[in-house]
């Protein structure tokens, strides 16, 4: 089979978009948990997620001067915003394209069941919001 050009995603640049709406949730709590994914950013960790769990991204998320998906994500949607709605999506402003990255299930705390092997320290911390 021939070998078929690349199709660049089409840019996004209204905030009316659903796509571009679903991905300014994930910048929250709540919609991390309503929804089931998170983003993730920066050279190291994408780096990590795509060469150890890349079945858990859904989506490459980029503005238009960055680099198109990579063939390790070629199940995972790709998302071409404008830069001005990146930006707005990537609010800790991490180089590079961000992953759209299905959360691990949190099993909720129980204080009197066994410890894991390893853990001899729990400090609560506050709301990430």
């Amino acid at each position: 089979m021939k070998d078929m050009p690349r199709r660049e995603s089409p840019i996004i640049s209204s905030r009316a978009n659903t796509a571009f709406k679903g991905l300014l949730e994930l910048i929250f709590s709540s919609g991390i948990r309503e929804s089931g994914f998170f983003l993730a950013g920066g050279p190291k960790v994408t780096g990590e997620i795509i060469s150890g769990r890349p079945d858990l991204v859904a989506a490459w998320i980029r503005a238009p001067d960055m680099p198109a998906r990579p063939p390790a994500l070629a199940h995972a949607a790709e998302v071409t915003l404008s830069k001005a709605l990146f930006n707005e999506v990537n609010p800790a402003g991490t180089p590079g394209p961000l992953l759209k990255v299905r959360a691990p299930e949190i099993k909720p705390f129980i204080p009197d069941a066994k410890w894991p092997r390893g853990a001899s320290l729990f400090i609560p911390f506050g709301d990430p919001e």
